[in-house]
């Protein structure tokens, strides 16, 4: 909700909706090792994740499986 305060009132997400994704990941985090991840990264400040939130470059390389293969 901190982070809300300087966005203008176009880019504010509703509290409500804040408060439920909240309330979602702590229902699912007790459950996330059975879902094969390797690690899971929590951190009390979003500063701290900054770094693995940056998009990926646009020309840079594509993950998964092309169309037409396997």
């Amino acid at each position: 909700m901190e982070r809300q305060e300087g966005r203008s009132a176009n880019r504010r997400v509703p509290e409500r909706a804040v408060l439920a994704q909240h309330a979602a990941m702590v229902d699912a985090f007790s459950g996330l090792p059975a879902e094969g991840f390797d690690h899971v990264v929590v951190a009390e400040n979003i500063y701290r994740l900054q770094p693995l939130l940056q998009r990926r470059p646009a020309r840079g390389p594509r993950l998964g499986r092309r169309r037409g293969t396997g």
